[in-house]
């Protein structure tokens, strides 16, 4: 209908998980949105963005070894723990929100996610009872090296106040200039931990058996009308 009535139109290859689609479904939106003068984003944030992800896609290649290789070693710290994910807000917490759908969908592993300075208002408390249940949780912090001095402080009290409940703290210091290239450098990074996650536990990143499950039962009710 769009060629039809000569709207736009963006054709997005087939034969992909939506998951494994993300650079054809997210850089047509931002250069739309950027088009249309919504946002403004340099040429120049765009060629380091994907300089930044050909270089990430080398060192991250599965001929690298663990010592070589930042998506493999951190695959390797969590694969026998629950992982948990917080991202400032922002963008960082966007992305903190993409690793946690990632390890789910690809790792098949559960994952849960939150966003400074929001869990800073409960969750901060909440780890304080069920240690022998935490103990088995890594922590991954996403982070910024030139962060905010409150994110920064509260990234460094929270970890003080909660790390005798967890098996494990690992902060991830994410590359790049712009914001741009930082967000998918971080989005990358999580993208390909979670399938060398799955590939530790001899999974098949692939397939979401269960989504699909979840999907035929719906599809029996006949059309949505209303939810």
């Amino acid at each position: 209908m769009a060629i039809r009535y000569n709207k736009c139109f963006v054709e997005i290859p087939g034969g992909f998980q939506p998951r494994a689609a993300i650079g054809y479904l997210f850089f047509p939106t931002l250069l739309i949105l950027n088009y249309l003068g919504f946002i403004s984003i340099p040429e120049k944030d765009i060629e380091e963005c994907l300089g930044l992800i050909k270089e990430k896609c080398s060192l991250y290649s599965r001929t690298r070894k663990v010592s070589e290789n930042k998506a493999k070693y951190l695959a390797t710290r969590i694969c026998d723990k629950l992982p948990v994910v917080y991202g400032s807000e922002g963008f960082l917490s966007s992305v903190a929100y993409r690793w946690k759908c990632e390890i789910n969908e690809n790792a098949k592993t559960p994952c849960f996610w939150a966003e400074f300075p929001e869990l800073n208002h409960n969750e901060t408390v909440g780890w304080q009872r069920l240690k022998d249940i935490t103990s088995n949780l890594a922590l991954i912090i996403l982070r910024e090296k030139d962060e905010g001095e409150r994110i920064k402080t509260r990234a460094e009290v929270t970890k003080n106040l909660i790390k005798e409940s967890l098996g494990e703290i690992i902060e991830v210091w994410v590359d790049g200039k712009s914001k741009l290239a930082r967000a998918i450098d971080a989005l990358y990074l999580g993208d390909i931990t979670s399938v060398y996650l799955a590939l530790v536990n001899g999974i098949d990143p692939t397939p979401v058996d269960k989504i699909g499950v979840l999907k035929n039962e719906l599809a029996k009710l006949g059309p949505i009308l209303r939810e």
